[in-house]
């Protein structure tokens, strides 16, 4: 009865200490955008991360796809940026993005825009390892104000006469 009562014990504590970990999530925080150049333009998003695990999880890096004005298409681009989430806890994530103009008529497009240009971001953190990961999907939103446009279209393209103000 003893030996069977030991064994339903291991057998309790070994199902338990297997169980799946459950996933992390990340909340939004904010997306400002960092520069506005000819080649491109740079954004830093923060996501709270949260790890309800009871062991630390790391990820991989981050997909995000990137919409400004709601029309203007930038693609996806991947970072390889790695994020250690300790355990049972929430974390603050960076995570720098820099994204290339799909064409010049894209720049001439927000540097033409008479106010605040919006933008999107849709985008995963690819948590684990190379052999079983699991993308953790967020989404944020935020504007490059019309000063920013101004003053980083300036620099890229001197002698437009749409960008004095």
């Amino acid at each position: 009865m003893r030996a069977s009562a030991l064994l339903l014990a291991a057998a309790a504590t070994f199902a338990f200490s297997c169980s799946k970990p459950s996933p992390p999530t990340f909340t939004p925080v904010s997306a400002t955008a960092t520069q506005l150049t000819k080649d491109g333009i740079g954004l830093s998003v923060v996501l709270n991360a949260t790890n309800p695990n009871a062991i630390a999880l790391s990820a991989q890096g981050v997909t995000a796809h990137v919409v400004l004005d709601k029309t203007i298409d930038l693609g996806t681009i991947t970072t390889t940026q790695a994020i250690s989430l300790p355990a049972n806890g929430t974390t603050p994530v960076t995570v720098p993005l820099s994204v290339q103009w799909t064409s010049i008529t894209a720049l001439l497009q927000v540097a033409s825009s008479p106010g605040d240009v919006p933008y999107a971001v849709d985008g995963t953190v690819t948590m684990g390892g190379t052999l079983l990961n699991v993308a953790v999907p967020f989404h944020i939103e935020g504007t490059v104000t019309h000063d920013q446009i101004v003053s980083s279209a300036a620099h890229a393209i001197p002698g437009l006469p749409l960008l004095k103000h």
